[in-house]
């Protein structure tokens, strides 16, 4: 079954693209949380789709699976507080702030053409499949980026 994201798919590029970079990366430094978002415009200007097709296709980005934890937590942001930078804390402020920049492409890419990432301590215990033809491009903190 996949997730109901009718709430998501209200929102404006750069907030549903700041609530992924919240979802996924929030703990990250902001070289990491800048990667995330040059991600998925990699992912877009390659597929020609748009931002909101690839930021919510299924099994892509962790943050909007049904049954994970930051999905309920994106939800919730976006219901009760809205996506509001009087309501929002440091760390989505700062996410909004990269995704703002990515969107008007005021942020470089810095993940050498990346198209996907994940955690370090997945990726050195048990790669997904996927990883093992793509190109590492680079770490930041807790995340390994990838060209495919």
């Amino acid at each position: 079954m996949l997730p109901d994201n009718t709430l998501f798919e209200k929102l404006t590029t750069a907030q549903l693209l700041g609530l992924l970079i919240y979802g996924e990366a929030r703990g990250e430094p902001v070289e990491g949380q800048i990667a995330v978002a040059c991600v998925v415009r990699n992912r877009m200007t390659k597929s020609g789709k748009p931002w909101h097709e690839v930021m919510l296709a299924p099994k892509q980005f962790s943050c909007f699976n049904l049954g994970d934890p930051n999905r309920e937590r994106l939800i919730e942001i976006a219901v009760h507080k809205g996506i509001d930078p009087a309501a929002a804390d440091k760390a989505l402020l700062q996410c909004l702030w990269i995704a703002r920049g990515i969107v008007d492409n005021y942020l470089i890419d810095n993940t050498d053409r990346a198209n996907h990432f994940c955690a370090v301590h997945l990726y050195e215990s048990k790669p997904p499949t996927w990883a093992t033809p793509a190109v590492a491009t680079v770490r930041y903190s807790g995340h390994q980026f990838f060209r495919l």
